[in-house]
């Protein structure tokens, strides 16, 4: 009378199916897992986007007169990624306060491309001798200066230009004349999660749901 039990064949063919839902089931897991992490990093960079924008919008808006939009001297593009404009304070046209936005590009796994505010004043623009349309291509800092992203490669933002075909970039910051209307700004730039996280985990989460990119067109309070 035999035994009752598995063959070898019976055990190997369970074993497999055992296997096979194992991988069924990792697989599944991991999809859901890369799906949350793609919500969240669109969700981090989204929420950032539109922080900066409002900030953005708000200076330019009350900024005064715009007094050069242009591109840093030293960058290997020829982008205008510069705004420098100037409120007068008291009686004297020359006398007041400079503001000055500036994006400066990332540098691949190095640092996280990010946008800077500035303030200085009239006496400080003219101890180094430069003319306004000098203030959108000279790096040197002026006065107070702080960042509107954050610079973690990390757990940070990347900002940089619309496009990442330097043949087809889009300006930065684009003045627009209409006669009859106070001037207009239009911004326009893209983020990425920080340098450090890979972009190709990056692209890999977040290309299905588009890059964020951010635009908008801010009308100066009056002229100047």
């Amino acid at each position: 009378m035999k035994k009752p039990g598995f063959t070898l064949i019976e055990l190997i063919i369970v074993v497999s199916i055992i296997v096979l839902l194992g991988l069924i089931f990792t697989d599944i897991l991991v999809q859901t897992l890369r799906g949350q992490n793609k919500v969240r990093i669109l969700n981090q960079v989204k929420q950032n986007g539109q922080v900066v924008m409002e900030k953005l919008s708000t200076s330019i808006r009350q900024g005064g007169e715009v007094k050069c939009v242009g591109d840093l001297e030293d960058d290997s593009d020829t982008i205008d990624d510069t705004i420098t404009m100037f409120k007068p304070s008291g009686y004297s046209p020359n006398q007041g306060t400079y503001i000055r936005f500036r994006l400066i590009r990332p540098v691949a796994n190095t640092t996280n491309g990010y946008l800077t505010e500035e303030y200085f004043t009239d006496k400080e623009q003219s101890s180094q001798g430069f003319t306004d349309s000098q203030l959108c291509i000279k790096r040197v800092d002026l006065g107070f200066k702080s960042y509107l992203t954050d610079l973690d490669t990390i757990k940070g933002v990347s900002v940089d230009h619309y496009s990442t075909d330097e043949a087809s970039f889009s300006p930065l910051f684009k003045k627009i004349e209409k006669k009859g209307y106070n001037d207009a700004i239009t911004v326009t730039f893209r983020l990425f999660p920080g340098v450090k996280v890979g972009a190709g985990a990056y692209e890999a989460d977040v290309k299905e749901g588009g890059i964020p990119v951010f635009t908008t067109t801010v009308q100066l309070r009056r002229s100047w």
